[in-house]
């Protein structure tokens, strides 16, 4: 029987500060207590450090021959080891195998051979999905050289930040917060190729080599139209027309099976918005995808629908996910779907001129604004006013602490008066409608008729916003009190 799995077996008893030396025939294992660089005893098992370095024997002088070293780290129920090397250099593989049969080192995940390297091959940045990480390494009676050098940490995976931007490089792949929502079929994670021949990229897009990894659909022994969804850690908004600009990379290649890429924004109330999809073969190559979104309740989402196509080739991968404060500095919200025209949405004033690139008085260029542009008369008795869809456009808005346009010039809600000011409509550039965007093809005349209409339901409707703002509130609440 293999000694590494007696060593897991037979777990030492901490008597005081010190460790019991054991015995197992004629060999002699030894436990590290105080050294985290485990070069000299070739049989060590931890169960009390929390991080360390693991090295060849007289590293980094070289190593010697018939080497047999076994390193056993114990961590924590729940927890998880990390490990990387930061140096390797042992004996080539066989040339006619290319396998790694004469030096190498075997890193086994629990029970399970995670991998093996020889030669120059380095461990990249990697985590346990046991809390038992064992090092093996053997060499043969030729090609001595300096060996390796292995750092490790034990880590919980509940401990870590949630973040907003990933590019799947870390230890742990899938960045904390995110989470694949089909159990069944989800995005997976890897570094150089995908496993099937002629589709998926041959690099990720951060190192553009084998170091780093991207997420991927596998499309091999999968039904059509099997959907992968990769979801965002909740985005928290800061206001009325908080935006944020959302940036990744998509790599589509395989020809004659390739399926579809969808990307949502989901509210609060879990309600998607498409805000981009492509499908096809596009070739073996990364392109960008860059999206001003406004978010409209206080918690948002960010999901990544992959589907699969009809055969085999169709494995699309994504990298470099980031969701940054404020727009992406774009002349005009744009919405792209494969195989349509881009919708995009354009200010008129009253009688259908358009605002000009030098904006009237305290209007910014180039901001996001109310999909109506406010005039006092879009006001119910309590100073608020109707929903409109946001929209961002490349001209001219109302800041978001003047919102009302009135006599040409932005000015706040306590400056508004009875009197019926002009309104600002939106019209579309082209005829199709796209779902979190509106329209506007009533002149204003027929706007302020319909807002007087609907003013008797306001009062309804501002509870309701209320109420799902402080259950919004509460969510939060209740979830960092659990993480607490």
């Amino acid at each position: 029987m293999d000694s590494r799995f007696i060593i897991i077996a037979l777990l030492l008893v901490k008597i005081g500060s010190t460790q019991e030396l054991l015995t197992i025939g004629d060999e002699e294992l030894g436990i590290v207590d105080d050294l985290d660089v485990l070069s000299q005893k070739c049989e060590s098992i931890v169960t009390d450090k929390t991080e360390g370095v693991i090295t060849s024997p007289s590293f980094p002088d070289t190593y010697p021959p018939i080497s047999r070293c076994n390193f056993t780290i114990i961590a924590p129920a729940g927890h998880v080891i990390e490990y990387e090397s930061t140096f390797m250099n042992v004996e080539e593989q066989d040339p006619s195998s290319a396998l790694c049969v004469y030096d190498y080192v075997r890193v086994y995940d629990g029970d399970d051979v995670s991998n093996t390297y020889c030669g120059q091959q380095s461990i990249y940045p990697n985590v346990t999905t046991s809390p038992i990480l064992t090092i093996w390494f053997v060499s043969d009676y030729t090609t001595e050289l300096e060996g390796f050098r292995i750092e490790w940490k034990i880590v919980n995976p509940e401990d870590r930040d949630i973040t907003l931007n990933c590019n799947f490089d870390d230890g742990i792949p899938l960045c904390a917060g995110w989470t694949n929502e089909n159990k069944e079929y989800k995005w997976l994670f890897t570094r150089g190729h995908t496993p099937s021949a002629n589709t998926g990229p041959i690099a990720d897009h951060t190192t553009e080599g084998s170091g780093g990894r991207f997420a991927f659909i596998e499309a091999s022994k999968v039904d059509e139209d099997s959907t992968a969804i990769l979801q965002s850690p909740a985005i928290i908004s800061k206001g009325i027309q908080d935006k944020r600009c959302l940036r990744f990379w998509y790599h589509m290649f395989g020809e004659g099976g390739m399926g579809s890429l969808s990307v949502y924004i989901k509210d609060g109330e879990g309600n998607p918005t498409l805000l981009a999809s492509f499908s096809g073969d596009k070739g073996d190559m990364w392109f960008e995808g860059e999206y001003t979104i406004t978010l409209e309740s206080l918690m948002s989402w960010i999901t990544f629908e992959g589907k699969r196509g009809s055969n085999y080739k169709s494995d699309m991968a994504i990298d470099d996910i980031s969701i940054t404060e404020g727009d992406c500095n774009q002349p005009q919200r744009t919405l792209e779907v494969d195989n349509q025209p881009p919708i995009s949405l354009t200010p008129t004033l009253e009688g259908g001129s358009l605002i000009p690139s030098d904006c009237p008085t305290n209007m910014e260029q180039g901001s996001c604004g109310d999909g109506c542009v406010l005039s006092c008369d879009n006001l119910d008795e309590l100073g608020v006013s109707i929903f409109c869809a946001r929209a961002c456009f490349g001209d001219c808005a109302c800041p978001v602490e003047l919102p009302i346009f009135k006599d040409g010039s932005c000015v706040s809600v306590q400056d508004c008066t009875s009197e019926s000011n002009s309104t600002v409509g939106l019209t579309s550039t082209t005829e199709q409608t796209t779902p979190g965007l509106v329209e506007s093809t009533t002149n204003p005349v027929e706007m302020t008729a319909m807002v007087k209409d609907a003013k008797h339901k306001k009062k309804e409707e501002i509870h309701d916003h209320i109420v799902r703002n402080v259950l919004d509130a509460i969510v939060i609440a209740l979830s960092e009190s659990k993480k607490n």
